[in-house]
């Protein structure tokens, strides 16, 4: 999918960078062209939740700032489901023991409880602190409605109140309309024959809304003293709901005529007006019309041009509505009785359907992410970000599913975040839940990923460093490995480490793989054979250390003895620095701490650590927005803002020299039909801004030539063709070389590499 694609019923977004003043580099989210789907959902004295498309669910008190509220479950039901008609919230676990709980709450005045549900029972709702369920003893038996009255702060058992008063041979529907403290707007069918009633709570009474009436309905609504029913024969009657004690089918009150369109909905009654959605044929987001009749019948005065069909009504009377001047200028509005008519007020304005990154990885100034786009789809995005010169963001790519079946990443089951090796490629896991297959390898420019071996069933990648992959699988010949190492370049498997099964046992940078060992030792193994090549003592008095990190020369570990213990230990130095404090991120002499919804970063190479900035990612409903670090440019990608806007910013800790931390260096070149071929690789620290690679002849010490590049990130990667600096084949011999790279943050010396091949076959 391109960036600028046309989403079916959205229109057309595309991802573009941008700048912020003092803040970084944003990429602003994608945004298609219609508002998200808003929805009220229910409605107290004090203000109103609506849900949001992507976003989840929020509490707009009518005065006051408005708050996203963690409900469990999210969706766009205004059918009691999350409460109606008070300022009590609810949200219903249906995992609990029995027949779930429903948990209450007054967003007023964060009063909360539970209420237990019976096993068998089906949750309907909850109008004012009324609970209400369906059961049925089998099934195609009748449902049995249950009234469950509970009160703030009683540990008194709610006792199970049936709904009485249903007509014969009727079959009460399995869901509520909407409702308010007072009663419940539902409906049954009795043969083909689908009729209103209104649930008295204070009875458990069913009043029937004139059940001798055939006509198809094109709404039925209701206020605090009487039901509204429009028919599609053109008439609008009126029910009175009567006294407390009042039983039997609502009376008719009165009547009036109303012409009715195909496609046209009764919204509600505010004062002397009705509220109609009248449609308009414009399609979209906003289909009607929004206009007022007089209930007497009358001219209509339209009210919104542009309206959906979601409404609720207030407790004073009013009705909460989505509608505009424009298809993409809707917000939630409040349409209010005046002594002329009515007056409307914008509560909350209607955003468009835009991106979120679900999961991102950051590395040499490459961002790798798993996107939920606004069509609700997800996808695989890269972006780039400068690495040379001021922070700056560059461009971005959407890269598409990529074979996966991405399908399965959602908020309540996320996917996790590619594994970027710093030379371009990714690496990424099947999403959980699907049959097990190895991880894929997705090349620079690639459109679809590769399996990561032909030997494996199934391989889940712990982590990746340039060529070198690390984890543990199913081999297709022997079963189940422990942790191995793979190259990325053949899938072929390397070596393997007595570690367990878990990431956390072991780190790969660059050719090394980091292994716990007994007694507080941390041994380095090479990737390639597994041969030990240095063992480190983090710590005395513990047994195992765990979470090994590795970051340029910083060695982080955690142990249990003791007592817990945690440091980071200088590989260059051999000093072990105590630190007590958990922390998420080892940076390149700093770390990255994640707690209360904030990024704390601390400078850890001096004697004392110190606090260098805190950065809070988006938390809207409760989910933590997602975020990555740059250990190789020292950077942090994080979601800012609801939006989904995604920011860059510098943590302002100086980064390491430049350094090496693999190479793949042929000792020789052949000619082969009259051509060489010399292709040397150095994977690096932090990226490169320039380089420079001298050949010079052994034999006569004479530079041979000169070969120059510049920007590498991740990867530097030459070659030599055989030929001197005017074009001819050199001879064969012994040759040196010396690689020369300047980091392309301009700190720190300069990286040097030497050393020799032959050439032969000339």
């Amino acid at each position: 999918m391109a960036a600028a694609t046309l989403i079916a019923g959205l229109g057309s977004f595309a991802p573009l960078a941008a700048a912020a003043e003092d803040t970084g580099v944003v990429f602003p989210a994608a945004v298609a062209d219609q508002p998200r789907h808003v929805v009220p959902v229910a409605v107290g004295a004090s203000g109103f939740l609506r849900y949001e498309q992507g976003l989840g669910h929020f509490w707009t008190p009518y005065s006051g700032p408005e708050r996203p509220l963690n409900l469990g479950a999210e969706g766009p039901e205004a059918d009691g489901t999350y409460g109606a008609g008070s300022d009590y919230i609810a949200s219903f676990n249906p995992n609990a023991p029995g027949g779930g709980w429903v948990r209450l709450v007054n967003v007023a005045e964060d009063v909360t409880w539970t209420v237990p549900l019976p096993s068998g029972h089906r949750y309907v709702g909850t109008f004012g602190t009324t609970v209400v369920t369906t059961t049925q003893s089998d099934e195609g038996a009748p449902r049995a409605w249950h009234l469950f009255r509970s009160s703030p702060g009683s540990s008194a058992p709610v006792p199970d109140t049936v709904v009485t008063g249903w007509p014969a041979d009727a079959e009460p529907a399995a869901k509520a309309v909407t409702g308010d403290d007072g009663g419940i707007l539902a409906g049954y069918t009795a043969g083909d024959v689908t009729r209103p009633v209104w649930i008295d709570l204070a009875t458990a009474k069913v009043r029937p809304v004139a059940p001798e009436r055939t006509a198809p309905s094109a709404g039925t609504v209701h206020t605090a003293t009487e039901v509204a029913e429009w028919t599609k024969d053109g008439v609008v009657r009126f029910y009175a709901k009567g006294s407390a004690d009042a039983s039997g089918p609502l009376a008719e009150t009165a009547s009036t005529e109303l012409a009715h369109h195909e496609g046209d909905l009764l919204l509600g009654a505010v004062g002397e007006r009705l509220i109609v959605a009248r449609a308009s044929g414009q399609g979209g987001s906003a289909p009607y019309r929004l206009v007022s009749v007089p209930r007497a019948g009358g001219e209509e005065t339209e009210l919104l041009a542009y309206g959906r069909e979601s409404a609720l009504p207030t407790s004073d009377g009013g009705l909460l509505v989505v509608g505009g001047t424009a298809a993409d200028k809707l917000a939630v509005t409040r349409i209010s009785a005046t002594a002329d008519g009515t007056a409307l007020t914008a509560l909350t304005d209607v955003t468009p359907l835009s991106s979120k990154p679900r999961a991102l990885t950051f590395d040499h100034g490459r961002i790798a992410s798993i996107d939920r786009m606004p069509d609700e789809t997800n996808t695989v995005l890269s972006r780039a970000v400068s690495v040379s010169g001021p922070l700056a963001a560059g461009a971005t790519r959407t890269r598409g599913d990529l074979g996966l079946a991405l399908d399965h990443c959602t908020d309540s089951s996320p996917c996790k975040a590619p594994f970027t090796t710093g030379d371009g490629r990714m690496v990424i896991n099947q999403p959980q839940g699907l049959d097990p297959s190895p991880a894929i390898v997705v090349e620079p420019d690639a459109t679809e990923g590769r399996p990561i071996s032909d030997e494996f069933t199934y391989f889940r990648v712990f982590g990746v460093s340039g060529r070198y992959a690390i984890g543990a699988g199913d081999l297709k010949s022997t079963g189940r490995t422990r942790t191995v190492t793979l190259d990325l370049d053949t899938g072929k498997q390397l070596a393997t480490f007595a570690t367990g099964y878990e990431r956390e046992d072991v780190e790969l940078y660059g050719d090394t793989v980091w292994a716990a060992g007994t007694g507080g030792t941390v041994t380095g193994y090479d990737a390639r054979t597994g041969a030990a090549k240095r063992t480190i003592t983090v710590a005395s008095g513990c047994g195992t250390p765990e979470n090994i990190r590795v970051t340029a020369h910083w060695l982080g570990w955690e142990c249990w003895g003791s007592g817990w213990k945690a440091g980071i230990y200088d590989l260059d130095t051999n000093v072990n620095r105590s630190y007590g404090d958990a922390y998420a991120v080892l940076g390149d002499g700093y770390v990255v701490k994640a707690g209360d919804g904030d990024l704390v970063v601390t400078d850890v190479r001096g004697a004392q650590p110190v606090e260098k900035g805190t950065y809070r990612p988006n938390d809207f409903d409760f989910q933590e927005g997602a975020w990555a670090v740059d250990t190789a440019t020292g950077r942090l990608a994080y979601e800012s803002n609801r939006a989904g806007d995604l920011t860059v910013a510098d943590l302002g800790v100086p980064a390491s020299p430049l350094a090496r931390i693999d190479a793949d260096v042929p000792a020789a070149a052949t000619a082969a039909d009259g051509a060489i071929s010399w292709k040397p690789r150095w994977w690096l620290s932090k990226p490169a801004g320039s380089w420079t690679l001298i050949l010079t002849d052994n034999a006569t010490g004479a530079t041979v030539r000169t070969l120059t590049g510049g920007e590498a990130r991740g990867m530097l990667a030459a070659a030599w063709d055989g030929k001197d600096d005017a074009g001819r084949l050199a001879a064969d011999g012994s040759y040196a070389w010396t690689l020369t790279a300047k980091a392309a943050d301009g700190s720190g010396a300069d990286l040097e590499q030497r050393g020799e091949l032959r050439l032969g076959g000339v």
